[in-house]
């Protein structure tokens, strides 16, 4: 997935950092920080990481050794993993962090949660992310083991069908001898040369739609 970066808190101290007390600047960068530890909490959630503590008067040692008087508290993903972190534009610190998980089952739980807690502004994985993923890994639908046993799940069958007309080729004309066979009034009987030819042909396109997830 592409890299993507979401400012979470970006804090401008009013004076340069190194002229300022210590502690005042500590204070700042602690409220700072209490006003998105809700966020940084939900993110950790996500996928069961820990929020790692961060450490105030390390963070205002950094800034005053480089001689910054601003810094930022950000979110990322991109590569194999995410997280969250601190700068001042030359010191990273890890608030949170973890991987992508790998398996597809997995991803199912993982991507909807990080989704959820990118709505609000924090697009690190955006509703078009997750829509692309559950059209290419389709949730596998229940084995029938012919058609004739599929035609009693209305909804299951409905989607085979569906996914005849858009695959094309033999499928789709499975499924226009679906509908020559067994809708209208025609009234054809089980062992008419028209509904035998249909139901082979739908056996055969029924295998191959149980292939394609």
């Amino acid at each position: 997935m592409a890299s993507v970066k979401v400012l979470l808190k970006t804090l401008d101290f009013p004076i340069a950092v190194n002229l300022a007390p210590s502690n005042v600047a500590a204070a700042i960068l602690e409220k700072g920080y209490q006003s998105i530890k809700s966020s940084l909490d939900g993110l950790a959630q996500v996928n069961g990481e820990k929020l790692l503590k961060f450490e105030t008067d390390g963070a205002v040692s950094d800034m005053i050794a480089h001689k910054v008087k601003s810094c930022e508290f950000y979110a990322a993903s991109g590569g194999y993993g995410y997280g969250a972190y601190w700068s001042d534009g030359r010191v990273i610190r890890v608030l949170v962090e973890g991987k992508f998980p790998l398996d597809v089952e997995e991803q199912r739980r993982f991507w909807p949660r990080l989704n959820a807690w990118s709505h609000g502004g924090k697009q690190l994985y955006s509703d078009a992310e997750l829509k692309k993923f559950e059209a290419d890994y389709p949730l596998k639908p229940k084995v029938y083991k012919d058609f004739k046993a599929i035609q009693k799940d209305s909804k299951a069958l409905v989607a085979f069908l569906d996914w005849a007309r858009r695959k094309g080729g033999k499928p789709a004309k499975a499924r226009d001898a679906y509908y020559d066979a067994f809708t209208g009034n025609r009234g054809y009987k089980d062992n008419d040369p028209v509904v035998v030819a249909a139901v082979k042909l739908l056996d055969e396109a029924l295998k191959e739609y149980y292939k394609s997830f």
